[in-house]
């Protein structure tokens, strides 16, 4: 400790020096005081913003989970698409190779009925040259249905031949 300072000639009095020490220990205990609640208040927002920060790493590690099922869905949907892509090449070129087989098939009937009908062959049509846009309007001949067909009409119109017949 250090020693106190040595009195001056006609220095104040021991009365005054424990004033004026004790007015210095209340300063001192007023700035202690002053300083802890400074400490406190900082302790305070040090805490605030510790748990402020808890929640924003909380937040974070939410948001990222989100980003990442997010990241796998993009993949997924991406995945998806390029199936559907392939999937409408692949139907597109069996629906040309369906046309194709259809206009052949409709040429070689087409060459069967000349050959049936004059009894040689006649030259091969082009093909393609034939095919229409509308594969709705194309022409199906159903022989075996339309004579089934009008079998059972001749049948309707001998049964009415023969009630009308019958009743007179």
């Amino acid at each position: 400790m250090s020693e106190p300072a040595p009195r001056r000639p006609g220095a104040q009095t021991s009365a005054q020096e424990i004033e004026r020490l004790k007015s210095r220990l209340a300063a001192a205990e007023e700035s202690l005081h002053h300083e802890c609640a400074r400490r406190t208040a900082a302790d305070q927002a040090l805490e605030a913003l510790r748990a402020e920060s808890q929640g924003l790493r909380g937040e974070v590690g939410r948001l990222r989970a989100q980003l990442g099922i997010a990241n796998a869905a993009q993949l997924q949907a991406a995945s998806a698409a390029a199936e559907l892509d392939a999937a409408r090449q692949e139907s597109f070129a069996a629906r040309g190779a369906l046309d194709q087989e259809h206009d052949e098939s409709e040429r070689l009937r087409a060459r069967l009925a000349q050959v049936e009908g004059t009894g040689r062959p006649q030259p091969a049509p082009v093909a393609g040259a034939g095919r229409r846009a509308n594969r709705s309007r194309r022409r199906r001949t159903n022989w075996l249905g339309r004579a089934v067909a009008l079998l059972f009409m001749l049948a309707v119109i001998a049964a009415l031949v023969l009630v009308v017949h019958s009743s007179v």
